[in-house]
């Protein structure tokens, strides 16, 4: 057998060599890499584009979302946005038999839940931790006969619900929402001293109606103003008086003699 241009072969070079069949000597040995100084600097498949271009399409990405379509449900011409409108023909597919779209449908769905049901998770585990911390705080204060600290959110509004793992604050959650609130509460109190004070003059001065009216009418503004707080910064009024006119005790006149 010869070798390459005619030449007698080498020794030990006695394989059939051609097409995927190089000589054993010129073959890549075990253990050894076909490109042993790695790729070259600036190679193909290393160019980046700018961020800007990157930011611009991703801005005319949510745009082009965002663009309201009118179609025709109907007889009715209606405007949807075009994310919206992709959601919904892949749901009218899905619902008329397309596998691939029911398969997208329920794997979109599937992974929605996940990630708010994580994110949920996460912010009830936040909200416990915060409502603990606060809780323990609390119990140092009182134990060392301190005065309670000051909370951003008062840890009372904080209501866990554990069965679903969702909570909900019932109070203000910004300074200026506190500061509104300490406002509206200290108008609560001038409104139950002004009841009880009227109350008082009521029953000194013999069951005056005067009295009994302007008792009432303080009365009234204390429960609108104490009806919308939240409900730990409710409290209940006392020596309240009966608000129904037709229960009030009538005013006994005097027999002439």
């Amino acid at each position: 057998m010869k070798g390459r241009d005619g030449e007698p072969p080498r020794d030990g070079d006695d394989e059939d060599i051609g097409f995927g069949k190089p000589p054993k000597r010129t073959r890549f040995q075990p253990g050894q890499s076909g490109n042993p100084k790695g790729r070259p600097k600036r190679a193909f498949g290393t160019h980046h584009l700018p961020a800007v271009i990157l930011q611009r399409a991703r801005e005319i990405f949510i745009e082009e979302g965002d663009r309201p379509m009118t179609i025709r449900e109907g007889d009715t011409l209606i405007n949807l946005d075009a994310y919206r409108l992709a959601v919904r023909a892949a749901h009218i597919s899905a619902a008329k038999g397309s596998a691939m779209a029911q398969r997208t449908v329920i794997q979109g769905r599937l992974s929605v839940e996940h990630e708010i049901a994580a994110v949920m998770n996460a912010a009830f585990h936040e909200a416990a931790m915060y409502k603990e911390a606060c809780d323990l705080k609390r119990r140092q204060c009182r134990k060392a006969g301190l005065p309670e600290p000051g909370f951003h959110i008062d840890p009372d509004d904080v209501v866990l619900d554990w069965a679903t793992l969702t909570f909900e604050i019932r109070g203000p959650i910004t300074c200026e929402g506190r500061a509104a609130l300490e406002k509206v509460l200290k108008l609560r109190d001038e409104w139950e001293e002004d009841f009880q004070f009227c109350r008082s003059q009521y029953e000194a001065k013999g069951r005056s109606e005067v009295h009994l009216l302007l008792a009432l009418q303080s009365q009234r503004h204390f429960d609108f103003i104490n009806e919308r707080l939240p409900y730990s910064h409710r409290k209940e009024l006392k020596n309240r008086l009966d608000d129904d006119p037709k229960r009030r005790p009538k005013k006994r006149s005097r027999k002439q003699t």
